[in-house]
């Protein structure tokens, strides 16, 4: 969030619900019928659920927060920070590609696999933190790529070199200051963070 010119984080929080687990509510007549599928913040196993929380299926993964159902009925998952996979019913790897993926990927045809990879210790981007603000081991610059099935890098879009585009979109100041909440809700400026975009999701648009 934007505070007097800060972007402030919160401090971290314990992933696990302290309530009850499963489905605690179902109102069918207000649902869309059919079935969910979820991992466990990097697990081992990928789970499709009925409506009724009753476990139909699972595949094995490995270090997986996301995955999608494909088209040929076969399962597409992560394993967070170094790989995607494709994943028969049956639990069999059919394909891979490895690289420093991170976060989430979408699948729109065998030519056209748009994932969210990084760049670690980037070099820094002048004027984009305050002076003496700068991350010191570097920046961590997300990209934007497509792959095919044979693995290629087809098209990038490296966000170092779209700063000020970006910027703008956001409605950020310049330089940009970042921080943290404290008790009282109030944003304290600190150092610059390495991982200055973290983009978390990515989807194709149709045109």
């Amino acid at each position: 969030m934007l505070i007097d010119g800060i972007i402030a984080t919160m401090p971290p929080r314990d992933r696990l619900s302290p309530g009850p687990r499963g489905v605690r509510t179902y109102v069918p007549h207000k649902c869309f019928h059919g079935y969910t599928m979820f991992s466990t913040a990097f697990g081992c196993e990928e789970y499709l659920i009925d409506m009724n929380g009753m476990l139909t299926h699972t595949w094995p993964v490995t270090h997986s927060q996301y995955a999608e159902l494909l088209p040929n009925g076969n399962l597409m998952a992560d394993n967070y920070g170094s790989w995607i996979e494709e994943v028969s019913p049956r639990g069999e790897r059919l394909w891979i590609w490895k690289g420093p993926y991170h976060h989430d990927f979408h699948y729109v045809d065998d030519d056209t696999i748009y994932l969210l990879t990084h760049k670690r210790g980037d070099a820094q981007i002048p004027g984009f933190y305050p002076a003496g603000k700068e991350p010191r081991d570097g920046l961590q610059s997300d990209i934007v790529t497509q792959i095919n099935r044979k693995g290629e890098i087809v098209w990038e879009f490296p966000f170092r070199d779209h700063t000020d585009e970006l910027r703008q979109l956001a409605g950020l100041p310049w330089p940009v200051r970042y921080g943290s909440l404290d008790s009282q809700g109030r944003a304290l400026e600190g150092p610059g963070k390495a991982d200055w975009a973290h983009t978390n999701t990515i989807e194709a648009l149709p045109d």
